[in-house]
């Protein structure tokens, strides 16, 4: 199984945006929301790291690469 969370509104067709890769980086955010960045849980990521994973998932899909049980890339 695969989940992928997209925007769905943006040009009328779908999107994955980047992500603040540190909480240094992220634009300042509205009162009462919170956003985590890529480095929340101590992992060093770029800010393209789920465009790169779909990328990846997707030629996996199509048999263009073999999948693996472990992280297929690295950051």
């Amino acid at each position: 199984m695969i989940y992928n969370a997209i925007f769905d509104e943006v040009d009328e067709g779908t999107a994955m945006y980047k992500v603040s890769p540190t909480a240094a980086t992220q634009p300042v955010m509205p009162e009462n929301r919170r956003f985590l960045p890529l480095d929340a849980d101590g992992e060093k990521l770029p800010s393209d790291w789920y465009l790169k994973l779909a990328d990846y998932a997707g030629r996996a899909l199509r048999k263009e690469i073999v999948p693996t049980v472990s992280r297929p890339i690295d950051p």
